[in-house]
């Protein structure tokens, strides 16, 4: 896994930039189902970037593809979550999206296999980011209640940076979310969410979550 989020803002496939949005005067920021588009957090790469916070993607970047319903899907027989309606590329893996040559998205069974049935919270957070909820932690590992000196005893280095919803940023020093390559089967057959994980700072464990795809995310990628 790299140790660092994403924070390129070209498409290894067309080369062309992805969409950064600034603020509009009423001070929201719109990200659509299809188009790439990527935020900064609070659209301010001055004081976030520097965090190691990387950019916030929508599906349709962070997959690189130019809409983000335009896979051929099969059903997929894994029962993950106890959720049937899980749908994977029918592209020969591993996809690579926006991340650099060698290196790809991860697919669902990778964030379940390797992080999520192995580690807790408080071993993958880095830095001091996160916000201390120790009156409210479940367990002393949870990233916001979590010795600072003894935390990312894996290296994976999870910084708390939030996610984008649609018009605003939500949840700095809070939550982490990461992209997933699978889909979601929704309503009248839109695949209009995909699976993430998710990493809160008054949880244990990292979990798996469904998101839709206009937010933006972290991508975090996977050596080939």
């Amino acid at each position: 896994w790299m140790r660092e989020n994403l924070r390129t803002t070209t498409s290894p496939k067309t080369g062309t930039k992805v969409a950064l949005p600034a603020r509009n005067s009423a001070g929201n920021v719109y990200s659509s189902l299809g188009s790439k588009v990527a935020h900064w957090y609070a659209c301010n790469e001055t004081t976030y970037a520097p965090k190691g916070y990387g950019l916030l993607y929508n599906w349709c970047a962070a997959m690189d593809t130019a809409n983000s319903e335009n896979y051929m899907e099969i059903p997929t027989s894994s029962n993950i979550n106890g959720n049937n309606n899980q749908f994977n590329l029918t592209v020969a893996a591993p996809w690579r999206g926006i991340c650099p040559e060698g290196w790809h998205i991860p697919s669902l069974t990778e964030l379940n296999d390797s992080i999520i049935k192995k580690y807790n919270g408080g071993m993958l957070a880095g830095g001091t980011e996160w916000s201390d909820n120790s009156s409210t932690a479940t367990t002393n590992t949870s990233p916001g209640n979590y010795n600072y000196t003894n935390r990312n005893s894996t290296g994976f280095t999870a910084f708390p940076a939030g996610y984008f919803n649609n018009y605003n940023s939500q949840s700095s020093g809070i939550e982490a979310h990461f992209w997933s390559t699978w889909q979601m089967d929704g309503e009248n057959g839109s695949k209009s969410a995909a699976r993430a994980m998710k990493l809160l700072n008054n949880g244990n464990n990292p979990s798996l979550v469904t998101q839709e795809k206009n937010k933006g995310l972290s991508v975090r990628c996977v050596k080939d």
